[in-house]
C-alpha cells in the first residue's frame, strides 16, 4: 500500500511542471490573441469612421 502511495504521488509530482508549462503557454498564446483582437477592433473602428466621412461627402 505505501509503495504504490509512493509511486502515484511520484508520478503526480512529475506531471506539475508539465502541466504548468502547458498553462503558461495556453495563457501566452490567449494574451497575444487579445493583442490581435484589439488592434483588429481598433483598426475596424477607423475603418467605419472613414466609411461614414466617405457617405456623407457623397
Amino acid at each position: 500500500m505505501n509503495r504504490t502511495l509512493i509511486l502515484i504521488e511520484d508520478d503526480t509530482s512529475n506531471k506539475i511542471p508539465a502541466l504548468f508549462d502547458g498553462y503558461s503557454f495556453h495563457q501566452q498564446h490567449i494574451e497575444e490573441d487579445e493583442k490581435r483582437l484589439d488592434d483588429l477592433e481598433s483598426e475596424v473602428d477607423e475603418h467605419s469612421i472613414r466609411i461614414s466621412a466617405l457617405e456623407q461627402a457623397n
